[in-house]
């Protein structure tokens, strides 16, 4: 009976000798069971049909490969700073953010699930979690529609089922339930961020806080923004905040002397969608702010710039 494989031409059996080639070049050992799957798989196939197959199998682990080395790239990154977590771990809170720095945070539905009152997203503080003692987090201040100085925050977190997309329900404070998140024994710690846009802080090193409200980009309504206003040379700066990030730490509960150092994200113009940072320190309770401006950004979570702290106070 004559065979109804196709002859092969000496181009294919080339192509095939290159994917081979490639592929062990790629030093991938797979387990015997495996490699028989594979032997399987090429079973009664012509030889164009192994070399279009070799070709993709190549190509996939390739990507693998780089996959891989990006990772690792990565991991070396966070090595290099003792906080080894980075902004980018927190792209999951993008498009809150932008709905804040767009004023159009009262589409986002936040309330307190106990009181059923309605809040509007200020900012975020994120950076020091996920640690020993907990997974991915990251606090949310908000406040009343009414009431500007009733700052209230809690916990918010990632999906479980897409790591990079905001778990919706935690945009709403829980004080029980699946979606638990009210700042519990974390309360005396953020507490203070709260009581400077309180009307409790005014003044700390030359700087003043408060909420605003602004128009909103999608509605005739207006939105809360808290802001920070810096003299800088006899001239007023004022800061819409977007985010807080916190770099470094008093890692000794027990020292006298504690202190938080990272950078606050704004917008000069809370109109435009521009941002930028520059460093702060909170030691024993008193807030900092360095002169120094970064470069302006586009994007609402920026680069591991915001790790760097030379120009921290």
């Amino acid at each position: 009976m004559a065979s109804t494989t196709e002859p092969a031409s000496a181009e294919a059996e080339g192509v095939a000798e290159v994917a081979a080639e490639d592929v062990a070049g790629m030093q991938i050992n797979p387990l015997p069971a495996e490699a028989h799957e594979q032997q399987d798989e090429l079973e009664g196939l012509s030889q164009t049909q192994i070399s279009t197959k070799l070709l993709q199998r190549s190509a996939t682990l390739k990507v693998a490969a780089a996959s891989s080395r990006t990772e690792s790239a990565v991991t070396k990154e966070r090595r290099g700073f003792w906080n080894t977590n980075l902004p980018s771990d927190f792209i999951w809170l993008e498009a809150p953010i932008w709905a804040i720095a767009k004023n159009n945070a009262a589409l986002l539905e936040c309330k307190d699930t106990s009181t059923a009152k309605e809040l509007a997203p200020l900012f975020f503080v994120m950076g020091a979690c996920p640690n020993t003692f907990c997974g991915m987090q990251a606090v949310m201040y908000a406040v009343p529609f009414d009431n500007k100085t009733d700052v209230d925050f809690w916990w918010v977190k990632p999906s479980a089922k897409d790591p990079k997309s905001l778990e919706p329900a935690t945009l709403c404070r829980h004080s029980q339930g699946p979606h638990k998140n009210d700042p519990g024994r974390s309360k005396q710690f953020y507490m203070p961020v709260a009581d400077l846009f309180k009307g409790k802080a005014s003044g700390h090193k030359g700087l003043n806080f408060g909420i605003e409200a602004v128009p909103s980009s999608k509605s005739k309504t207006t939105s809360p923004r808290a802001f920070i206003e810096q003299v800088i040379e006899g001239t007023v700066q004022k800061m819409w905040l977007t985010l807080v990030w916190q770099e470094e730490w008093t890692s000794n509960p027990l020292s006298r002397s504690k202190y938080i150092k990272g950078k606050v994200v704004y917008q000069k113009d809370n109109q435009v969608q521009e941002f930028h940072s520059k460093a702060y320190t909170i030691e024993n309770g008193e807030m900092n702010l360095s002169d120094v401006e970064d470069v302006a950004f586009l994007k609402p979570i920026p680069g591991n710039a915001l790790k760097r702290l030379e120009d921290a106070p």
